[in-house]
């Protein structure tokens, strides 16, 4: 089914925030968008990265947060930390990525709260502004229904050095931009010693519970390899794997396989589970994820150049799919489906415990 369905494709080829309504709030002035995302992540990434960044004492929560590079130094993930409660889990999974494909300083979010926010980014001199939509849900039925609400939102970071930001928060209304929040964060280069978290058991959330045999450690013989754990109340998966490189034979710089660091989520907007993940090479994969007909868990992966090697630029443009049998013994059969240059499917299979 993965083959046939990949072959057609082929031939046809953060913090839960308030709501304000009100027109009286003053309006920021429009922001031209930058052309340059990996330009736009690279200043994003000297002016973040290292020590930890403190909210203002007087914000509603007393917070800080630490920017840390991830795999390949193709993405930028985002720790909140709560001072006064610094034995808790990380409430929120948060990443900010260039885009090739799309030309876009782009950022995913999930929050414990219910949260959810697809962001993108651009520079305006020394402020970074953020334009996202944020969906929130507590899970609540109300009248039969899930209580969901949809807000356009708009955050402007307002630099000075590499020693503090002023934080200010816009919603969209009809009327125009209202300000929601502002705060100011000053940057230390001494970390907070944490203490080791709650140790509860975290269960996935209903839509995301079809994923959850994916947890644990499961390995091959070979190189294939898989290790995930829930995080966010079971908001997100985290996920560590091996995986075949379907730009392999594309281009001769293309390494044979991929290992890959990511999460699967629920994009609430879309009604979909989802993946984004990046090699051990800076290369962006993102996935749609979903149980098919025959029980299986599939997705459907698109994979972008490696930022490590600038020669790969020729990319395998088919859709690069993956099929996973959860057998009766807890194993994992995995299927691999990539359309080679030639146009003919290569299949890797391989079973992990």
């Amino acid at each position: 089914m993965l083959l046939a369905s990949l072959t057609t494709a082929f031939l046809l080829s953060a913090p839960q925030v308030p709501v304000h309504e009100g027109p009286d709030a003053p309006k920021p002035e429009a922001q031209p968008a930058s052309t340059d995302c990996f330009s736009d992540f690279w200043k994003l990434q000297t002016k973040l990265v290292g020590g930890e960044w403190h909210a203002d004492e007087h914000f509603i929560k007393k917070s800080f947060q630490r920017f840390i590079s991830g795999t390949g130094g193709a993405s930028l993930y985002v720790e909140t930390r709560d001072k006064e409660n610094l034995f808790q889990p990380l409430p929120g999974l948060s990443v900010i990525f260039p885009d090739p494909q799309t030309g876009k300083l782009r950022g995913i979010a999930i929050a414990d709260h219910g949260a959810f926010s697809d962001s993108t980014f651009h520079w305006k001199g020394e402020q970074l502004i953020r334009q996202y939509t944020y969906h929130l849900s507590d899970g609540l039925m109300r009248d039969g229904k899930v209580q969901e609400k949809t807000m356009n939102l708009e955050t402007h970071w307002s630099f000075e050095g590499k020693s503090a930001y002023k934080w200010e928060l816009f919603q969209k209304t009809p009327e125009g931009m209202s300000t929601l929040l502002e705060t100011s964060y000053a940057h230390t280069e001494t970390q907070t010693t944490l203490p080791p978290t709650n140790g509860d058991e975290i269960k996935p959330s209903v839509p995301l519970t079809f994923l959850d045999p994916l947890r644990g450690t499961h390995k091959a013989a070979d190189v294939w390899t898989m290790e995930a754990k829930w995080q966010v109340k079971g908001m997100g998966l985290w996920i560590q794997k091996t995986m075949p490189n379907p730009n392999f034979g594309w281009n001769k710089a293309a390494l044979k396989t991929l290992n890959v660091r990511g999460f699967y989520y629920w994009n609430p907007i879309e009604k979909t589970a989802k993946f984004i993940g990046f090699s051990k090479e800076g290369a962006l994969v993102e996935g749609v994820t979903k149980l098919n007909k025959r029980q299986q868990i599939e997705t459907t992966y698109e994979v972008g150049p490696a930022l490590a090697n600038k020669a790969i630029k020729t990319i395998n443009p088919n859709p690069f799919g993956e099929q996973i049998q959860v057998n009766e013994d807890g194993s994992l059969q995995v299927t691999w489906v990539a359309i080679g240059k030639d146009g003919k499917p290569s299949i890797t299979e391989a079973t992990v415990k």
